[in-house]
């Protein structure tokens, strides 16, 4: 079976100007050159302390941003996990009653688990949100951007 990298067209000029592909063939290759060396001497040849600072308290913040999502979501996986348990366990503890009355007894206390999930579900609910907006105004305070007070 051949590989897309295999059978895909290879390119011959650079998309952008600041690509180099180490094929100089073409005079618009030559020219897009010459207009990324000059352009490029205008700029500064590295970043600043403070630039790389500021990337780095932004990358910081992303992650612990990224970090609360990847949480929350496990959170919420292995809370759908134990709710698909809960449901599959019903049928059993019906099935298993011998008189109406025992059946409507595991009823009832299927009911009140569910239930019970239900309130744990709106209090994480609400945690997660918290979670989330704690985050986000870690990433968007002026501290995250690296401004003093």
């Amino acid at each position: 079976m051949a590989r897309w990298l295999d059978i895909a067209p290879k390119r011959e000029f650079a998309l952008m100007p600041h690509d180099d592909t180490g094929n100089e063939q073409s005079a618009g290759n030559d020219k897009r050159s010459e207009r990324s060396r000059s352009s490029s001497a205008d700029r500064p040849a590295h970043a600043t302390d403070n630039e790389l600072a500021l990337s780095s308290t932004g990358l910081r913040a992303q992650r612990d941003l990224l970090d609360a999502l990847q949480e929350i979501g496990r959170e919420w996986f292995a809370r759908a996990a134990s709710e698909a348990e809960l449901a599959f366990a019903l049928p059993h503890r019906l099935t298993a009653a011998a008189t109406p009355m025992d059946a409507f007894s595991a009823y009832q206390e299927w009911l009140n688990e569910w239930m019970s999930q239900r309130s744990d579900d709106g209090r994480r609910i609400l945690s997660d949100a918290q979670k989330l907006i704690d985050a986000g105004l870690r990433c968007f305070s002026p501290a995250a951007f690296g401004a003093t007070t």
